[in-house]
């Protein structure tokens, strides 16, 4: 009978608090102009101009290849409790939009999860 009553009090505690997923717009948009150099190829990477990016290969790019990017949170709010779960940068082209989970940013570095899964690490190459 008590075991009976600790699991009717766990499931009336799990039911009363409410957990919500939201998307919100991180609170530092900038990542730093300037080419940002593959950790394997230096003529491969991304290219930063304002708010807009393109990958590039052999340092160039066509004109179609930019597009607006924002950097979003996927935020958890639980018992008024926010907890970030992910970060992404989210690149809005003219045909399709992509997102590609930050793993690590700093105005060094950026390491993205790519389309195809495989973690790539971007450095800033200052001039």
């Amino acid at each position: 009978m008590k075991q009976h009553l600790i699991c009717i009090a766990l499931i009336l505690i799990s039911c009363s608090s409410k957990e919500s997923i939201k998307v919100e717009l991180n609170k530092d948009q900038v990542i730093p102009t300037g080419p940002w150099a593959t950790s394997y190829d230096s003529l491969s990477g991304l290219a930063i101009s304002g708010k807009q990016m393109a990958f590039y290969k052999n340092e160039s790019f066509e004109g179609d290849d930019m597009c607006r990017y924002e950097i979003i949170d996927s935020v958890s709010y639980k018992n008024n409790e926010r907890i970030i779960l992910s970060t992404y940068l989210k690149a809005k082209g003219y045909n399709d939009t992509t997102f590609y989970k930050i793993v690590n940013r700093s105005n060094s570095d950026i390491s993205l999860i790519l389309k195809n899964g495989k973690l790539e690490t971007f450095h800033h190459k200052k001039k």
